[in-house]
Formats: C-alpha cells, sequence, structure tokens
C-alpha cells in the first residue's frame, strides 16, 4: 500500500486489515491513492487498446469474440476502507462487462445487472457448443438479443484473506447481504438508495428474512454449510 509518506503506513497495526483506516488515510492521501488506481486504469486501457488494434491489423477482429471485464471493484474510503474484498457494497461488484462478437454491427447497451459467471456459458452458446451441465451460470445470449430476460438472481460473494466471509442475493432493486461470521443480515433497496447507506431489514423484515432463506439455501446446494464460518477465529491469516 502506498502513502505519500510513511506516516500513514505506520499507523495501521496490522497491514493485512485496511478495514478500518478511519483517522488514519485523510483526504489528502486518499487523493494520492486515487490517482495512482487512475493511472493504471489508463495503462490498462492503453494495452487492450493496442491489443484490439493487432486484431484489426492481422484481420483476426471479424474472426473473435472478445470479452473486457474486471473482476472487482475498489473501494477508497466510502465507508472507511480501502482496497477490495472486505464488503459486497457495489462499489466491489458493479464492474465493467463488454463483448464483442464477429460480425454484429450494432452496439447493444444492456442496463440488467448479471454476472460475470455468465460469461462462461455465453461463449459457448455463442460458439455453438452444448453447455456443460457441472458449469455455472446461464447465457447471456437471449438477454442481448432482446429475446429473453437477465438470469438470476444475482449471488456474490467474499471470503477476503479468510477472515471475511459474506455472500449477497440480489433480486430486482432489493440486496441481501449475509455475514457468514457472526450472521448479521442487512438490506437494501438499490432504487431508494444506490449507495447503500441504509440498512433497512428491521423496517422490512419480511423481504429480508425470505431472501436470507434464499441466500442460505443457494449456499447449501454449492456444497457449503454457511454455519460453519459462524463465530470462526482466523485471525492468524490477517498477518501476512
Amino acid at each position: 500500500m502506498l502513502f505519500r509518506s510513511a506516516q500513514g503506513l505506520s499507523a495501521i497495526k496490522n497491514p493485512g486489515d485496511m478495514s478500518s483506516l478511519a483517522g488514519v488515510i485523510d483526504e489528502e492521501d486518499n487523493r494520492f491513492l486515487t490517482a495512482i488506481y487512475d493511472k493504471k486504469i489508463d495503462l490498462a486501457d492503453q494495452r487492450v487498446g493496442s491489443f484490439l488494434e493487432l486484431l484489426h491489423t492481422t484481420g483476426l477482429w471479424d474472426k473473435s469474440i472478445v470479452v473486457i471485464l474486471s473482476d472487482h471493484g475498489e473501494e477508497f474510503m466510502e465507508r472507511g476502507a480501502l482496497d477490495h474484498g472486505q464488503t459486497l457494497f457495489q462499489e466491489q461488484l458493479h464492474v465493467p462487462m463488454m463483448i464483442h462478437f464477429p460480425g454484429q454491427t450494432q452496439a447493444v447497451d444492456v442496463t440488467d445487472p448479471v454476472l460475470t459467471l455468465n460469461i462462461f456459458p455465453t461463449l459457448f452458446d455463442a460458439l455453438g457448443l452444448p453447455p456443460i451441465p457441472e458449469a455455472d451460470g446461464q447465457s447471456l445470449l437471449p438477454l442481448i438479443r432482446g429475446t429473453g430476460p437477465a438470469p438470476g438472481p444475482l449471488l456474490s460473494e467474499s471470503d477476503y484473506r479468510l477472515f471475511v466471509h459474506l455472500r449477497s442475493l440480489r433480486k430486482g432493486n432489493y440486496k441481501v447481504i449475509l455475514n457468514l461470521g457472526n450472521g448479521k443480515v442487512s438490506l437494501y433497496d438499490l432504487a431508494a438508495d444506490p449507495d447503500e447507506k441504509n440498512d433497512i431489514a428491521a423496517a422490512q423484515p419480511k423481504i429480508a428474512y425470505e431472501m436470507e432463506q434464499e441466500l442460505r439455501a443457494k449456499i447449501l446446494s454449492f456444497g457449503t454449510d454457511p454455519t460453519t464460518f459462524l463465530n470462526l477465529n482466523e485471525e492468524h491469516i490477517k498477518i501476512f
């Protein structure tokens, strides 16, 4: 982790845990770190551009499926922390996904939220290959072509350095986040509260309960018992 000076870094007692940096990172530090991140994005953009230009010059563009996406977002003190993986809020989950199909002349802007997990079955579908029964996710081609709805529900997970165990489920505008470590359930209405500042689990107990039970059932269906993480002490893994 880079700071303008060593003072910020020395104030962090545990360098493996960036979950609470309020009072340690000031606004100037945050602008500095954000600028570094923006520079990295610019460099990535240049490299992707060079690669796409090579596809054009070699005649491979019209013979290739190209997928550009990010695996996660990044937090810059929106909630008093840096890094990624420590939460499942939208700044972590909302990432770009772009797909180029050979012969497609008109861009399609899909606004429905989908999973990056859907990329694999989408490619198989586009190539005319039979789906793999064991593979997770669903093809996005019906959604892209306007012949079908967005596959759902939307599931996300984080086991950040093995001391954060979070799972989330999104259905429509509602999103529930389950902390497997302490059992806490949070509910957000992304339409009314896109920044996820107001936990409405207590105000909407029925929705929170039903979505939590659906999420727990999904976790069990993947062969994981969500109760195994409850009060699990893995403090030693925080140090790296």
